[in-house]
């Protein structure tokens, strides 16, 4: 009986040191695989656009009509349930044709890539809409334009216009829980890009801390977030600005890979508490 106790203790023991390490193993093939799946989306978005004149598929969720004769169709439509909430199996099934009617869908006809194996949205009940599609494209990348219906100088409508693709997102993880029971990743991903800038819309942290982007060259990789007030916000499923966006990595980051056209200067002084020491950055319009 001694015997068969030490077993247990020493099974029990094992168990609580390997659980751990086998869950971060598993993060890990979550997000090979989430990689794998965005790298398809970029591919199928680059591969669009010389069939189309080197015009871009829209970043929203709806299409846009300029004339009877010229309509922008969205890169994915968004449900017709989107709204209901709730984790009612035929509202997945709906984003799954919103999906499947989409301009991305003919490049890569495969609905298990629109989705991260992470992402477990559906099971939050009532706090999101339990929606299928775990990416979005942002605003930048020929999204709605300003209040008068114009682009702004950081975005494109046509992949000419997009300097250093290699830099420059075109998909990235969400988790868009801020609304209970609405809201399940609508529209285009979305920062504050006034003054320094700032989050407006979630990232997702499913991977060890990390999200996945996919780039304009066709390339998508493992982002690691690494401030701390970046991290607390994704994980609370809070959205909005970070208290110091001059001096947060991530943001510093993502204004980079976000804005389409243009790139980052280098200027000192700045404050001795940035990550980048002295040195400040700002935006080019070049």
């Amino acid at each position: 009986m001694i015997e068969l106790l030490v077993v247990i203790a020493i099974i029990a023991l094992l168990l609580s040191i390997l659980m751990p390490v086998l869950n971060t193993v598993k993060k890990s093939v979550q997000g090979i695989l989430c990689a794998s799946n965005v790298r398809q989306l970029s591919l199928g978005w680059f591969l669009y656009n010389e069939p189309n004149g080197g015009n871009l598929m829209r970043a929203e969720n709806n299409e846009l009509v300029l004339s009877s004769s010229k309509i922008i169709p969205p890169w994915a439509y968004q449900s017709e349930m989107n709204l209901i909430g709730g984790p009612d199996e035929p509202q997945v099934e709906s984003d799954k044709v919103a999906i499947r009617r989409g301009a991305l869908w003919p490049y890569v006809e495969h609905i298990k890539v629109y989705h991260c194996p992470a992402d477990r949205v559906s099971r939050l009940g009532q706090m999101s809409a339990n929606v299928y599609r775990s990416f979005s494209m942002p605003q930048s990348m020929n999204g709605d334009g300003n209040a008068s219906g114009q682009l702004n100088p950081w975005q494109a409508s046509k992949e000419s216009r997009i300097k250093t693709p290699s830099a420059k997102m075109i998909f990235l993880t969400e988790f868009d829980v801020w609304v209970p029971g609405v809201m399940g990743n609508w529209g285009s991903w979305v920062m504050d890009y006034g003054n320094l800038g700032n989050f407006w819309d979630p990232i997702a942290v499913w991977h060890n801390n990390g999200g996945t982007l996919g780039f304009a060259d066709g390339h998508a990789e493992m982002h690691k977030w690494r401030d701390r007030e970046t991290l607390e916000m994704a994980k609370n499923f809070s959205v909005g600005n970070v208290s110091d966006p001059a001096n947060n990595v991530d943001v510093i980051y993502m204004k980079n890979a976000y804005r389409a056209t243009g790139r980052y200067k280098w200027l000192l002084p700045h404050s001795p508490n940035s990550p980048f020491g002295w040195f400040r950055v700002i935006i080019s319009n070049a």
